[in-house]
């Protein structure tokens, strides 16, 4: 291992040390960024940069350790060097590494920012980088921060280190409140203006508070380790304290001292203006402690969907859309050229801005799928729903471009261009600047079709008629999904429910109430927008009749009907209600809102606007269970694990099979049924009581649940009337439907009540249930959450008889053989 230490080096400080380089020995040697012909190698490199909290004094220790770009791991390359005064500065000379990848870490004591003395401790940071694209390297709490984040996203999630770095940068300011993105955070500083050196600054200032050194230590871990782990820091208690502290300190001339420090050190009055991010921070965090719920949360139709746009698939073209009311439109003009279609003028750089002109036969087969040309109704819902048709040219009409002074406010976002028209009879263009024409799908005669009309000298929108030879514009409408509804009747709520794929799926959060359900806030408003946020006990008991808590593989089946898992989150997010740009496209109607969570163990809510969180039936273990999160951050959906006790949100999937019934006329009884391929199972355990059979732990309670367990010579009796005992061979047509034996166990067990993870799907509403097994000869009960034991009609000898066993700890099906005196499990099925 190669160790140069430099002690002496000189390095010059510009201004308020607005940049730091190394001075070059030779000609052969580069600064950071150079790159021998082995790429990824870099070698001959003088490292320069700034170690701050507040500055690092003079002495501090700095290592430059290599890293694998692609798995993390460290090399064996360090070299060292040292901080050379008390501004930070430090430079390490002549460093050699295999791979460009590089973790630096500062080591020492710092001048904090609001004392202007030495700490009493020491405080160590990292900053992880790329030194083929960096000339100055500076270490700071943000890269202290993001750097194990980093790691795991590479090593763990195979991120390239480019993205790793985007978003864990990403997900750090977010972490922090923080909705702007700045340059990396290895270059910034606390000593040059500039927003993402405010956010720095704050973020130093907000962690450092009233703490002492070994206290920030242990708050920076925390936050740190939370952001590895999940990407989110979920500490409330903690930003309560620091959100507090920031209430206070400006008065306290806290601030006032921050920046005379940095003045001091720095020799510049260049101090970013860290102030105000501050104080947002703590106005942030206070506005989340309001009863009421504000405006700015309600996700309303009506209100535009910002940077939303869609691509169309035959060209590739992307544009921008919008939410209206209940309607999408593209809020660009449409540019797909086909025959029939022109630019003004002939010229497409009049086609990029306006779009392309349109017959109206062209028109009508232009949209790209899943759109539409709109009717004249539609036009009319529009006109609704920005206030009505008397000021809807107004409304709709983009702020530019418009002769006359006739712009609009386009207070919706649709942007209407006045593209003009092309005169197909005489083949000329006229009124651009003038008038937008967009054609509509309904015709007036055999001559004319109907077209919406604004004109710069008017508020008011047209409809009209006009040659269908001639070239219009065309806005192309979503097309509807048609809900269903779903009536609660447990207390008579009614939900939207929408079509994906092969399954139903509620299109709105549940509320129905219940023990351990919550109202975010506490707040009955917030239900009636959001749902309620449920634990996960309670989830799995909440949707109504027929309908139940997803698998995750129903919800790996959703992101696969709507394009694939890395673009789910931005189709299945609302179109409104998203923090920081994060609202969705809502392809699907499914409109995933972002209603938070439900902190169990300290009681408090947070993450409204920025995280849609669902529940899944399957337990990853005794405390955590799986769920899927989409986050205003990211356009794809994630499968994680969080702690049962606390309140996400829940979507109910209706029932794939749809149950048929039997009642037992011999007691009374009823039970669920259901067709699996060409047969018909009862899809509950038989609980008719007879001699020789059983109750678990002679529990009436166990039986209700669990149904009875009969000996083999009473199960050959058991079943009602038009109902028997199956064969091997009926079992087996049973796998042959599911998939398979080798899969059938999974398939058909039901999502909850099996021990050691080994919940199944229950794709065929079978719902198996590990009732376990009651043993004659010493007369008592075991297994249960283990095993499922289902009786056959075929006799192995004259001591046994064949069963179907499902066990917790496998997928698959077994035909085995038992004692014929035990008691197991009956699923009849019809003669």
């Amino acid at each position: 291992m190669k160790s140069i230490i430099k002690n002496s080096s000189a390095i010059a400080f510009v201004g308020a040390l607005a940049m730091l380089a190394a001075c070059s020995d030779s000609e052969n040697k580069s600064i950071s960024g150079g790159i021998t012909e082995d790429k990824g190698i870099v070698a001959n490199l003088d490292v320069a940069g700034l170690a701050q909290k507040g500055p690092f004094v003079k002495g501090s220790e700095v290592t430059a350790q290599g890293v694998d770009c692609k798995t993390m791991k460290y090399t064996n390359e360090q070299f060292t060097g040292k901080v050379n005064s008390d501004k930070g500065d430090f430079g390490i000379d002549d460093v050699n590494f295999s791979a460009s990848c590089v973790l630096f870490t500062v080591s020492g004591y710092y001048l904090n920012e609001f004392t202007g003395e030495k700490s009493s401790e020491k405080l160590t940071l990292h900053a992880l980088t790329d030194l083929s694209d960096r000339e100055t390297v500076n270490i700071n709490v943000l890269t202290e921060l993001e750097y194990e984040r980093v790691m795991n996203l590479v090593s763990k999630e195979k991120m390239s280190f480019a993205d790793a770095k985007k978003q864990a940068e990403k997900e750090v300011l977010a972490s922090l409140g923080i909705t702007d993105l700045f340059e990396s955070f290895e270059g910034l500083s606390i000593y040059e203006k500039g927003d993402g050196n405010s956010a720095l600054l704050a973020t130093s200032v907000l962690l450092q508070s009233d703490l002492d050194a070994k206290d920030l230590t242990d708050r920076m871990d925390a936050v740190a380790s939370s952001i590895a782990k999940t990407g989110e820091w979920n500490d409330e208690k903690t930003k309560t304290e620091m959100s507090d502290w920031a209430s206070a300190a400006k008065g306290d001339g806290k601030f006032e001292s921050v920046r005379k420090n940095l003045s001091r050190w720095s020799g510049s009055d260049e101090i970013p203006e860290f102030e105000k991010v501050v104080e947002n921070f703590g106005a942030d965090s206070s506005a989340q402690n309001q009863d009421v719920i504000p405006e700015s949360e309600k996700p309303k139709a009506g209100l535009p969907a910002e940077n939303l746009t869609m691509t169309d698939t035959r060209d590739g073209k992307t544009y921008k859309i919008v939410k209206i009311g209940e309607q999408v439109w593209m809020a660009e003009n449409l540019n797909y050229e086909i025959d029939g279609s022109f630019c003004y003028k002939d010229s497409a750089e009049y086609c990029a801005t306006y779009g392309r002109l349109y017959t109206w036969a062209a028109a009508n087969e232009a949209c790209p799928e899943g759109w539409h040309l709109p009717t004249t109704d539609e036009f009319d819902t529009l006109f609704t729903a920005v206030g009505g048709q008397s000021t809807a040219a107004k409304k709709l009409k983009s702020t530019s471009g418009w002769n006359n002074n006739g712009n609009g406010t386009d207070d919706f976002l649709f942007s209407a261009l006045p593209a003009g028209i092309w005169y197909g009879q005489d083949e000329y263009y006229n009124y651009l600047g003038d008038h937008a024409n967009f054609w509509s799908s309904i015709e007036k005669n055999s001559g004319n079709a109907n077209y919406m009309n604004l004109y710069s000298g008017y508020d008011n929108a047209r409809m009209l008629d006009h040659n269908k030879d001639d070239g219009m514009s065309v806005r192309c409408v979503r097309d509807k999904r048609e809900y269903g509804t779903l009536t609660d009747t447990r207390d008579g709520q009614t939900y939207k429910t929408i079509t994906i794929g092969d399954q139903e799926w509620m299109a709105e959060n549940l509320n129905y109430e219940m023990d351990s359900s919550y109202c975010y806030k506490d707040s009955a408003e917030y239900c009636a927008t959001y749902g309620r946020l449920y634990t996960w006990a309670e989830a799995n008991r909440a949707c109504p009749e027929s309908w139940h808590l997803p698998t995750t593989d129903e919800f790996e089946a959703l992101f696969d009907a709507v394009g694939g898992q890395s673009t789910a989150g931005k189709k299945l997010k609302s179109m409104t209600g998203w923090n920081n740009g994060g609202n969705g496209t809502d392809d699907y109607s499914f409109t995933a809102l972002p209603a938070g969570i439900w902190y169990g163990k300290d009681e408090y809510y947070n993450y409204l606007g920025d995280h849609a969180n669902f529940w899944s039936s399957i337990e990853k273990n005794s405390d955590n269970a799986n769920y899927m999160n989409l986050y205003a951050g990211y356009d794809n959906a994630r499968m994680l694990d969080h702690d049962k006790g606390d309140g996400m949100s829940v979507r109910c999937v209706k029932d794939k099979s749809k149950y048929g019934t039997l009642t037992d006329a011999r007691d009374g009884q009823t039970y669920k049924t259901v067709k699996v391929g060409g047969q018909e199972w009862m899809a509950e355990n038989l609980n008719y009581e007879m001699d020789s059979s059983y109750c678990y732990k002679d529990s009436t309670e166990y039986c209700a649940t669990y149904g009875r367990l009969y000996t083999w010579a009473a199960a050959m009796n058991a079943c009602p009337e038009s109902w028997h005992l199956p064969t091997i061979d009926e079992f087996k047509t049973l796998f042959d439907a599911v998939g398979g034996q080798s899969t059938a166990a999974q398939k058909l067990k039901s999502t909850s009540g099996w021990n050691d993870d080994g919940n199944g799907t229950d794709d065929y509403s079978f719902t198996a249930l590990p009732a376990g097994i009651w043993y004659g000869e010493g007369a008592y009960y075991n297994y249960l959450g283990d095993h499922a034991n289902f009786w056959s009609s075929i006799e192995k000898n004259s001591d046994n008889a064949s069963y179907v066993n499902l066990y917790a700890g496998y997928d698959n099906a077994r035909l085995l053989d038992h004692d014929k005196d035990d008691g197991m499990s009956i699923r009849c099925l019809k003669d």
